[in-house]
């Protein structure tokens, strides 16, 4: 009978281990994924101003552009 008991409650350790280490290799994964994306977020954050000046400059030649046309439009 104890021999059946300790039998069992290995049975449940080794289960219990099995689930644990599931469940690391899913945090890990989970880890190694966040990881991933924050460099790819880190990438992108690297060309961020320019694309603002870039922007800023295709406004500015926009507002010039329009200043240019309404000007032509009066003196005509």
């Amino acid at each position: 009978m104890d021999a059946e008991i300790a039998t069992l409650e290995a049975d449940e350790l080794r289960a219990r281990i099995r689930r644990t280490r599931r469940e690391a290799q899913k945090l890990a994964a989970e880890t190694r994924k966040l990881l991933a994306e924050t460099e790819k977020y880190r990438g992108e954050r690297r060309f961020q101003p320019w694309s603002i000046v870039f922007q800023g400059v295709l406004a500015g030649t926009a507002v010039v552009g329009a200043a240019i046309a309404i000007a032509k439009l009066f003196a005509a």
